[in-house]
């Protein structure tokens, strides 16, 4: 099967409809642009599994792993043909019924899967485990052994208690939710119409891995790239609209943005892209000023870019 990772859903696109005949203009701070084509995988942390999981970045990570074998399996068959439609309603009213394990879209979770995915995070196994426990503690997630070794575990996401608990939960009290629509696998959660996103691109984790700094002061490099893509996203905007790029910033903007985390960790993050040139500070505004990755020999872009 195709690997969607490194495929971005429709709204999260910045750029307008094209009028016809029109060729498409992307900015030098696109991701695009920066990383270069089939390169762009991310790590998805979604607002409603942050909520959800008291924004725990482990637990959020690990549902998001689930939810994307689960719609993987409701989209295509193992040869990669895609399902038919009924087939796809009759599975996902056996996910929401009374005996969801009876459905064919349970999903190997081996070792070697999860380290793949979460490896952005610099997280151990034994976090990922105590993840795993805690999330069928709460019902989130099904497990069941495929083989008899410990590693041949299967998961199945437990979508119905997902959708009990997120319109019950406080963080989304007056926020009008997409429903979930029967068989659609873009759409087997309920979430917020105009949510915030928060890929963590592994490009970006690399840029910032590889250039060097005297000092972390223990910020993870994932988290530096959340800060480093959404200041790039800011751009982009600014860009594409012919306006001033460098734009202002401050840590509480960036705690504001992300809805977790502490202003000092996220202060820390800010600052130690500035430290490793990543980020200049022109006044009280932030520009990214390092080359493209695919192109490290390219001096830095003028703040006046």
């Amino acid at each position: 099967m195709n690997d969607e990772l490194d495929t971005l859903p429709p709204e999260w696109s910045t750029e307008a409809p094209l009028p016809e005949g029109s060729q498409p203009v992307e900015s030098v701070f696109s991701i695009n642009s920066l990383l270069g084509e089939g390169n762009t995988r991310f790590l998805l942390l979604r607002p409603t599994f942050m909520a959800l999981s008291g924004n725990s970045v482990a637990k959020s990570a690990v549902l998001e792993a689930a939810l994307f074998e689960l719609r993987r399996r409701l989209k295509l068959a193992p040869g990669g043909a895609k399902r038919d439609l009924d087939w796809r309603i009759e599975q996902h009213e056996l996910l929401t019924g009374s005996d969801p394990s009876s459905c064919d879209l349970w999903a190997p979770f081996q070792d070697q899967f999860i380290t793949d995915r979460l490896a952005l995070l610099s997280i151990g196994e034994s976090t990922v485990y105590g993840a795993l426990r805690s999330l069928e503690d709460e019902n989130y997630i099904f497990r069941r052994r495929k083989g008899g070794r410990h590693n041949d575990r299967m998961i199945l996401l437990n979508t119905k208690q997902i959708e009990r608990d997120l319109h019950d939960h406080p963080s989304f009290p007056k926020k009008e939710m997409k429903p979930v629509v029967t068989g659609q696998p873009d759409a087997l959660i309920p979430e917020p119409r105009n949510p915030i996103f928060t890929p963590i691109y592994e490009g970006l984790v690399r840029v910032v891995q590889q250039t060097k700094a005297k000092t972390s002061r223990g910020v993870k490099p994932w988290r530096a790239a959340m800060v480093l893509q959404r200041v790039l996203w800011i751009a982009e905007l600014r860009d594409l609209d012919g306006e001033d790029v460098p734009a202002l910033w401050s840590v509480r903007d960036l705690h504001q943005t992300f809805g977790w985390g502490t202003i000092g960790s996220w202060g820390a993050a800010l600052n130690f892209l500035v430290d490793k040139h990543l980020l200049i500070e022109t006044g009280t505004c932030l520009l990214y000023t390092s080359p493209s990755p695919r192109d490290r020999t390219r001096s830095r872009m003028p703040s006046s870019a």
